[in-house]
């Protein structure tokens, strides 16, 4: 017997070898879906008590190595891996199944294009993870709104007052702030520009906090003017949570600081006077400038009798762009509007105060379109390869019939 077919199906005996047998084997993707099947239905359940956000940013964000599910109102005797990195590992190894231990040949290549859809599906899923964004707008029938704010995460701005007036402000948005919003031990120090005669430290930043006079139970976080920030119980909806945090000033000749308490709940923004100017220093939730302005023409909503459950929500608006020219469109609840790079969805409507006013989620994803794509070509190429089959099928029998006459 050759060589060649002693060694034909053994395992590869190398180390790089086996190891590319075992991240393309099926045994990987089994226990890939697996665990995602896991931590979805753990993450699913423990949204009730935690809410959406956190749970999510618990169990599928990169930081999320390992994860121990909290389930009946403890810790779930059971340590998983994070479902990011867990998707990264079903992604290699369907590429790497594709690539290695997919059959090779042109009547193969609708099944390997159909396979390798699946991994642009996770692909794109990686994508919208990290480049998405999305803010809510609310507009009053009759009015309009140039800019829409993020319901979950804050930004601190920074401008100067002229005249009683915000000027146009330099903002520390969320990414900068993010690592401070998971440890409000830490801080850190921003260096402005040199418009602004002082830079800033921010710390004890706290997603949920009040302002509290009560200094009893200050310990030892510092006093403002009477007042210390108080850290309080976390809503599982984050977007009802009220952030807070301290503010270090410091003059950048002099070296002088004075320390800041901003709390979301301030009504006005906090003011220093620096020589002749004054400037003002507020958290607030991040603002997104559009890149048009949404004019709301009409707006109904409809509730299922003795609920708050949403029925039916629609509204007519106008979408201005920058140059001023307006374009009438349709929006209803399940049936989104894209303009241009981004998405408009119908996501709330309210009438209680007399006034009808209607919430629009804008959403910016770029790869929104992808997995529509990626299942549509996967659907062509299965059918091409079910008609090559099938064609081969009725061939080979029809051939069959006519060798047994």
């Amino acid at each position: 017997m050759s060589e060649t077919s002693k060694n034909n199906g053994k395992q590869p005996t190398s180390l790089g070898g086996q190891i590319m047998r075992v991240l393309s084997g099926y045994e990987i993707a089994i226990i890939s879906m697996l665990l995602l099947l896991l931590l979805t239905l753990f993450c699913t359940l423990e949204q009730v008590e935690s809410g959406l956000y956190w749970t999510l940013k618990k169990y599928f964000s990169p930081e999320a190595v390992v994860v121990q599910p909290f389930f009946g109102g403890k810790d779930f005797p059971l340590f998983l891996p994070g479902g990011y990195w867990v998707c990264v590992v079903f992604t290699i190894n369907l590429v790497l199944g594709g690539l290695i231990r997919a059959r090779k040949g042109l009547k193969h290549i609708p099944v390997f294009v159909s396979h390798m859809c699946m991994v642009f599906i996770m692909v794109a899923g990686a994508v919208g993870y990290h480049q998405s964004k999305e803010a809510v707008i609310q507009v009053e029938v009759g009015k309009e709104g140039d800019f829409a704010q993020n319901l979950y995460v804050e930004s601190i701005e920074v401008f100067e007052v002229v005249e009683g007036s915000k000027t146009k402000p330099t903002v520390i948005n969320s990414d900068l702030l993010s690592a401070l919003r998971e440890d409000p031990e830490a801080s850190r120090k921003f260096l402005l520009p040199d418009e602004f005669p002082f830079d800033l430290e921010v710390s004890g930043y706290y997603t949920s906090a009040q302002l509290s006079n009560d200094l009893s139970k200050a310990g030892m976080m510092p006093v403002v003017d009477g007042v210390f920030l108080q850290q309080t119980k976390s809503n599982p909806l984050e977007e009802l949570n009220i952030g807070g945090c301290y503010l270090k000033v410091t003059d950048k000749s002099s070296g002088e600081s004075r320390l800041l308490i901003l709390n979301e709940m301030a009504k006005s923004y906090v003011t220093l006077t620096f020589g002749e100017k004054i400037y003002g220093f507020q958290m607030v939730r991040e603002i997104w400038d559009l890149p048009f302005t949404l004019h709301l023409n009409d707006s109904i909503g409809e509730f299922f009798p003795n609920t708050t459950r949403p029925k039916r929500y629609e509204s007519d608006i106008k979408i201005i762009d920058e140059e001023g020219n307006g374009q009438d469109f349709h929006i209803e609840m399940n049936e989104p509007l894209r303009h241009k790079d981004l998405t408009i969805y119908q996501t709330n409507w309210d009438d209680s105060t007399g006034t009808v006013v209607s919430g629009f989620t804008v959403k910016k994803n770029p790869s929104d379109q992808w997995p529509k794509i990626a299942i549509y070509i996967s659907a062509v190429a299965l059918a091409v390869h079910f008609l090559v089959k099938l064609t081969a099928f009725i061939t080979n029998s029809l051939g069959g019939k006519r060798r047994e006459h």
